[in-house]
């Protein structure tokens, strides 16, 4: 899922994903993303970046939980300008592939993501020029 980072966004900030998704259990799904940042200008970047979550918005109880999940601050890289394109992939790791877990997936069944988003820093109302600040 690309994520054009607006205009409106402090130069060379972080952003922090998160999934908000229905919890129906205690136990929580091996959630990772993967990302790549694509500069206007630049060469195309190819490979990939892994990062599982780090945080739970809330405790889980009984039922089915909305749950926001994040996956901690990534940061652009160096020179980035405006309209820079992240670019995100969800993805559940059953069998711990990454190696990023302690373990396989301790959720058996389905989790349901009901949609991701991405929050930044702003510095003003937008760009006063089409491609720079």
């Amino acid at each position: 899922m690309p994520v054009q980072i607006n205009h409106d966004a402090k130069a060379q900030s972080d952003v922090y994903p998160h999934l908000h998704w229905w919890q129906t259990s205690a136990n929580i799904p091996n959630w990772l993303i993967q990302y790549r940042w694509q500069q206007n200008g630049a060469a195309k970047v190819t490979s990939w970046t892994s990062v599982k979550y780090v945080s739970h918005a809330f405790t889980y109880t009984s039922g089915t939980l909305n749950q926001i999940t994040a996956f901690g601050a990534l940061s652009p890289p160096a020179n980035t300008g405006v309209s820079v394109v992240l670019q995100l992939r969800l993805l559940r790791d059953g069998d711990n592939d990454s190696t990023l877990f302690t373990g396989a997936d301790p959720l058996t069944g389905n989790a349901s993501a009901m949609f991701f988003d991405t929050h930044i820093e702003v510095d003003m109302l937008g760009s006063h020029e089409q491609y720079t600040k």
